[in-house]
């Protein structure tokens, strides 16, 4: 890219952020829990109701000129009222009146600011509108139901509006095991209308602090695999999907293919490329099929998948005209779009990871043998560039850790060996023979890989630390698939001598979770991501998920913050990010968040295609955004100094690989920041890392820092 196009692409990345920035510029809600909002028609209810000014459109005149949009986006009229709080998900579009009979609208779901961490558990209905208050108690979850909830509202003279909610011991310990039934407060006698906005985001109420979320488009597959590529647009793959049965009626399963979406890829291409800045998405027809692959940024920007699916397995018809890709080894083109198949493995692999090496080798490691048998892969694969055939080593870590899915892989700094993680082991294999030459097992607590595999990276490599790697892991769960997630955060250094021993983080995550994807962000702080309360990946052959309770608030970990404040909880999402979930780190500063499927009978919706981006706080807080005029177009030597010109005001450099996303893993990612030798007000000097090891050669994001707010990205080659 030259500078010329640079600064354009520059400008249009800024623009485009200026313009969220507006959007969402507006005075944070405030609400005071002693007030008492006037419902429309009159009637003042007792009970607090937050988020009104959405919900009782007569009475504040919002209205959503986007009602009938797929996917829905916030419109550009709405106004966050003063004083007050908004709800964070309403799933309906027309007015309905609190006569009309309870069991109507017992079907629109809600799940308000003060429970949001009671969403959907299972299948069961939640929070319908406004705050929860007078709970009837219905003893133990093996006598309660829903039907209970509605036959206790009917008796009620102050029920009309009810909700069905299920606690969980992690949040109110003295009520486990008890389901309440929730009236809120609307008379029964009343003749109140009540509009249901269609997804407004009103959990963006506090964007300068909290960041915010909007649905930019549509990915036109089920974002499976998500991996970013040099010119901003994101490779997504995903599998030939059928229609489950609901394993209580036998009826199939909600689904929207192409026959009822034509805006999704046709039925039977599963690959597209979307653009984050317009919203939209072209095909890329591949041959094999790709699903559960294990991806990577080649040096020229090309994306590297090895292994797929045979197509017949889990209960799927065969792979619908695409070949067996349990072996195949193919790159995508982003310059061309197009695939271009090398040669095959020695194994098939079905879940597998590679990591590229300082000399271009690939190596795999793990996946299964035959798609969902769970038999693991026990050796690994060589890819050499320029060869056409690979060799396998024995892998000692798989086979005796039985891990078929996904082991965390990493480059160790400076002796260019591969840290490899799995359940509660981890093994360092030899760069030049694939050999495992230690490994130990000391995680104590818990299950941090294979099927109970959850967000991790690298915490930020730094000049001052002399690159020094650590790993950190966040959450994942105990053996038992019902047993709810870990709050701990797991830490190793990785060293030039072997790691040393695992310790865990003085703060805890807020609430547990699981299956969460961890995205590293330009000022070294980390952004945690969807997943679940409890549960492991996968789910049984109608598409029942394994992982239970969606967990969708944002948290952000802070390295840098001392004991007890590491953790923020950001905004809430309104769409569940489970199993088959990917997050994505843009050149912007945005992150998006892309599909999932395997969610039946949690959601109504069985394949999500809705991409979201997350603007953090950071670049919504009115901190001005450096911006980088010129960065260099070559390739940037190792160890050696480099310009880039800029304006505004910067503190700190980093380089962030681009991201490589699937199954809570990130085969990819990793934050460098750099030495700065010299600055002056429009110009800085700047140090390369010392090797390939710290930072691969290939193509990068350069981001200039303002104390937390980064600019918009320059692509960078080092080589």
């Amino acid at each position: 890219m030259t500078s010329i196009e640079l600064q354009s692409h520059n400008s249009s990345l800024n623009n485009l952020a200026n313009s969220r920035r507006d959007l969402v510029n507006v005075q944070d809600a405030k609400y005071d829990k002693n007030r008492k909002w006037k419902i429309a028609g009159g009637v003042t209810s007792g009970i607090i109701l937050v988020g009104l000014a959405v919900g009782l459109g007569v009475y504040y005149g919002i209205k959503s000129s986007q009602a009938g949009l797929d996917p829905p986006l916030e419109p550009l009229e709405f106004i966050y009222k003063d004083g007050l709080d908004y709800p964070w998900n309403t799933y309906w579009n027309e007015t309905v009146s609190t006569k009309q009979d309870c069991a109507s609208l017992c079907q629109l779901k809600y799940t308000d600011k003060s429970s949001r961490h009671f969403t959907q558990f299972r299948d069961q209905i939640r929070v319908l509108f406004g705050e929860v208050r007078f709970g009837y108690s219905l003893g133990n979850t093996t006598e309660a139901s829903p039907q209970a909830c509605l036959d206790k509202c009917k008796s009620s003279n102050e029920c009309d509006l009810v909700a069905y909610k299920e606690y969980l011991e992690e949040f109110e310990p003295d009520m486990t095991g008890k389901i309440y039934c929730m009236k809120l407060g609307v008379p029964r006698d009343s003749d109140t209308t009540i509009g249901f906005a269609k997804n407004p985001y009103g959990l963006n109420l506090q964007p300068k602090t909290k960041g915010r979320f909007d649905v930019i488009g549509n990915s036109g597959v089920v974002a499976i695999h998500a991996n970013l590529m040099p010119n901003g647009k994101i490779l997504y793959s995903a599998r030939p999907e059928v229609r489950r049965k609901d394993p209580k009626t036998g009826q199939p399963a909600p689904n929207t293919k192409a026959v009822s979406r034509p805006s999704i890829a046709p039925f039977g291409e599963i690959a597209t490329v979307f653009d984050p800045l317009t919203g939209t998405f072209v095909t890329a027809p591949v041959d094999e099929n790709t699903f559960c692959n294990g991806a990577l940024l080649a040096a020229d920007g090309s994306v590297f998948y090895s292994g797929g699916d045979p197509g017949g397995d889990i209960s799927r018809a065969p792979g619908y005209d695409l070949q067996d890709g349990l072996k195949k080894q193919r790159y995508f083109n982003y310059k061309t779009g197009q695939w271009t198949y090398i040669h095959d493995m020695v194994y098939p692999r079905w879940y597998p990871s590679p990591i590229r090496l300082v000399d271009g080798t690939i190596f795999s490691f793990g996946g299964s043998t035959n798609g969902a048998d769970g038999i693991p892969q026990p050796n690994m694969d060589i890819t050499k560039p320029g060869v056409n055939v690979n060799t396998a080593v024995p892998s000692p870590l798989i086979l005796e850790t039985g891990t078929a899915n996904y082991p965390y892989v990493h480059l160790i700094p400076f002796t260019g060996h591969v840290f490899v993680f799995a359940y509660q082991h981890w093994a360092i294999v030899d760069k030049n023979t694939g050999l495992e030459i230690e490994r130990q097992v000391q995680l104590t607590e818990g299950i941090r890989g294979g099927d109970y595999v959850t967000g991790a990276t690298l915490l930020p490599l730094e000049p001052e630390k002399n690159y020094e790697a650590e790993f950190v892991i966040f959450g994942g769960a105990n053996n038992r698939q019902e047993e709810k997630g870990l709050r701990t955060v797991a830490h190793l250094l990785l060293t030039t001598t072997g790691p040393k021993n695992w310790f865990y983080d003085s703060d805890l995550m807020p609430y547990g979770r699981t299956l969460t994807m961890a995205v590293n962000q330009p000022n070294g702080k980390i952004l945690i991501f969807g997943g679940g309360h409890a549960g492991k990946t996968g789910a049984d052959p109608n598409g029942l998920t394994f992982i239970k309770g969606p967990t969708n608030d944002v948290f952000c970990y802070d390295p840098y913050a001392p004991a007890g404040k590491k953790f923020t909880v950001f905004a809430t999402t309104p769409i569940n990010r489970l199993y088959h979930s990917t997050a994505i780190l843009l050149p912007d500063g945005r992150t998006t968040l892309s599909g999932g499927d395997e969610a039946t009978f949690i959601t109504a919706q069985t394949y999500e295609y809705r991409v979201e981006a997350f603007t953090p706080p950071w670049l919504l807080n009115d901190i001005p955004r450096p911006e980088i005029k010129q960065a260099p177009t070559g390739l940037i030597a190792y160890g050696s100094t480099f310009t880039v010109t800029y304006s505004g005001t910067v503190s700190r450099v980093s380089i962030v690989t681009p991201g490589s996303s699937t199954h809570a893993v990130d085969f990819t990612q990793r934050v460098v920041f750099l030495k700065v030798e010299q600055k002056d007000s429009s110009s800085l000097t700047l140090r390369a890392p010392p090797d390939a090891t710290i930072i691969l050669q290939g193509y990068h994001m350069l981001f200039l820092l303002n104390n937390d707010t980064p600019s918009v990205a320059a692509w960078v080659q080092f080589g």
